[in-house]
């Protein structure tokens, strides 16, 4: 019978622990990666106005499930924000809308950003980006279900 000596022992027990870990710590770092993990990333760095930040997780999102509308529309709409945070504004109208083409119900909201651009781009006022980041409370639910709530609101 083969004996291990005390030091052995103690390098394999560390060597156990430490694969543990790692195990551990791929699995929370694969369940974040995961499209929902991505879409709440996406979430939290556009409420923080990073909008890079929020765009590369939505289209990480949006490449995971293709046809995921919540996806590809965050996407859009982040890249719309990123521009306009830039001052680019005629390049936002042109995401906004590629975003609205995605999710049509999303239209009363983001047509309002897309006119004040409009008016930014010939020098006619200024965008307020935390008034855009303030709109997920109302374009989420819209979005995920598809459905203008402006005009379900309007039909009760």
């Amino acid at each position: 019978m083969k004996t291990i000596n005390t030091a052995t022992a103690i390098q394999r027990l560390a060597l156990g622990a430490t694969l543990m870990l790692a195990l551990t710590v791929s699995v929370s770092a694969h369940a974040a990666m995961t499209v929902q993990g991505a879409m709440n990333q996406g979430y939290a760095a556009f409420r923080a106005q990073n909008f890079q930040n929020a765009t590369a997780w939505f289209a990480y999102a949006s490449r995971g499930q293709p046809n995921n509308q919540a996806a590809r529309f965050w996407t859009a709409y982040s890249v719309g924000c990123q521009q306009a945070q830039a001052r680019q504004y005629a390049a936002s109208v042109a995401s906004w809308r590629r975003a609205v083409a995605i999710c049509p119900a999303s239209a009363p909201t983001v047509n309002v950003y897309i006119d004040a651009a409009t008016d930014a781009a010939n020098g006619r006022g200024t965008i307020s980006l935390r008034d855009i980041v303030s709109t997920i409370a109302a374009l989420k639910p819209v979005v995920e279900a598809g459905v203008d709530v402006l005009a379900w609101l309007f039909a009760l």
